[in-house]
């Protein structure tokens, strides 16, 4: 069969894999880990065929031009709840041009299937874990009970089937590899990979807060590095939610990589908890160039409250040792958590300081589907139950905490960038610590982007 595999097109650069959506930061265009890895389950008997319009800056007249071109037998797409109306809107269309079946991967599909299919009529079914899921029995015409996979036919049969995944190798060289970007790395192509799935932790703001943690199979991993390397892959994002949460794992996985073919230079996500010497060294030894931790915020009762068990020092010792061994840092700061208050994120914007990492995010909270997160502020009647379109990367956000405006987390969001990015000293750093063209280009876009002007 003809499987198309579409990142739709938007009017913002959206991010919407992983269950995560949101607006593409500066210069982030990412290669959609949920098409990639389903790519991988498909390669054996499918056509595949992959149409990313957010990467090559289509507009939905162009996408109905390459469906009525292409005549998918199936379209598997991504969908976000940040870019739903813009997702829905784009489906309806598909569907008056050509009547194949749309299922659909993303946050809100994966949280509320029965609430998108209800609602929209041009989408067949959602995939529930697009690690592990019946998609291949299901194009092949089987109609039953099927694992990670609701239908208009039918409800899931049960998931996960394994703590362990095991998916193949996925077609990158089905995707336009040269148009994906990450203003955090030095090299240029590059391209995502999971080495596993979920989370062992349990934030409750987090979009990984109820998937099952799962291993995938490393020498399955090595095999994808072979293969990424042979089509001229410089650069990789270890997309994994928290990296060295199995530390022998981790530890193999970065023998693993000293090994590749390519010498690699990667980044990874990374609780502070779980950044010792030891791990950190490994990581810089095999390649890696930035971490990027979770901070959230310092407030020790916010962070109880949704189940980040961190300590500020934890946090200043992983800053301190990656600077020290020479791994560059990203700083993600939650802005407008509940029970913070307008003086608490001041003291947020000084720990920003304090920690003084390369790069700092300055997020807002958001009520992300499938979140304990969100289902607490739906029964306290502060959100909607059909509420969508909120946005991490937005600048102020779509609800109101208890102790903070909308434009009190604006405000707050303004000056933390100010106060970050425009300190003399801060970029004399940047500047100095440039070591490639393609960096150079990147800093430039970034620059343009905190001004305002991008």
């Amino acid at each position: 069969m003809k499987v198309l595999l579409l990142n739709p097109p938007a009017s913002k650069r959206y991010i919407r894999d992983y269950y995560c959506g949101e607006q593409s930061k500066g210069r982030y265009v990412f290669p959609p880990t949920d098409l990639l890895v389903l790519s991988a389950r498909l390669r054996d008997g499918h056509e595949i065929q992959v149409l990313d319009a957010i990467a090559e800056g289509l507009g939905i007249p162009a996408v109905l031009d390459r469906v009525r071109s292409l005549r998918p037998d199936a379209i598997v797409s991504l969908a976000s709840s940040a870019s739903w109306v813009e997702d829905a809107a784009c489906f309806d269309a598909i569907r008056r041009v050509h009547d194949a079946p749309i299922l659909l991967t993303g946050d809100l599909p994966r949280a509320a299937p029965e609430w998108v299919l209800s609602r929209h009529e041009a989408v067949f079914g959602a995939i529930l874990d697009f690690t592990d899921c019946d998609l291949d029995p299901f194009l092949r015409g089987e109609r039953g009970a099927l694992v990670s996979l609701w239908t208009r036919d039918s409800r899931p049969a049960t998931a996960p089937r394994s703590r362990r995944v095991s998916y193949g190798v996925p077609r990158h060289d089905l995707f336009p590899i040269r148009r994906y970007h990450h203003p955090l790395l030095s090299r240029h192509p590059y391209t995502v990979l999971l080495s596993d799935f979920g989370c062992p932790h349990r934030c409750t703001f987090c979009a990984y807060e109820r998937l099952p943690h799962k291993t995938r199979d490393l020498a399955e991993v090595a095999e994808e590095l072979r293969f990424i390397a042979r089509l001229g892959v410089h650069a990789l994002v270890i997309n994994d939610a928290s990296f060295g949460a199995i530390r022998p794992r981790a530890i193999e996985l970065c023998g693993l990589l000293a090994s590749a073919p390519t010498r690699f230079r990667w980044l990874c996500d990374m609780r502070a908890d779980d950044a010792d010497p030891e791990l950190l060294e490994r990581m810089k030894q095999a390649g890696c160039e930035c971490v990027m931790f979770g901070v959230e915020t310092p407030t020790a009762a916010v962070l109880s409250s949704v189940r980040k068990s961190l300590e500020p020092d934890q946090v200043r010792r992983a800053f301190s040792t990656a600077r020290r061994i020479g791994l560059r840092t990203l700083a993600h700061f939650i802005l407008g958590l509940d029970g913070e208050t307008f003086d608490s994120q001041l003291r947020l914007i000084e720990f920003a300081l304090e920690l003084d990492p390369d790069y700092a995010s300055f997020g807002i909270a958001v009520p992300t589907w499938g979140t304990t997160f969100r289902d607490d502020l739906v029964a306290r009647g502060v959100i909607g139950p059909d509420e969508v379109g909120f946005d991490v990367s937005a600048e102020r956000p779509l609800w109101t905490s208890k102790f903070l405006s909308p434009s009190d987390v604006e405000r707050l969001r303004r000056l933390a960038i100010r106060r970050f990015y425009f300190r003399a000293s801060y970029l004399w750093r940047r500047l100095a610590a440039v070591r490639s063209a393609y960096e150079a280009r990147n800093l430039v876009v970034q620059a343009l982007h905190l001004a305002g002007i991008l």
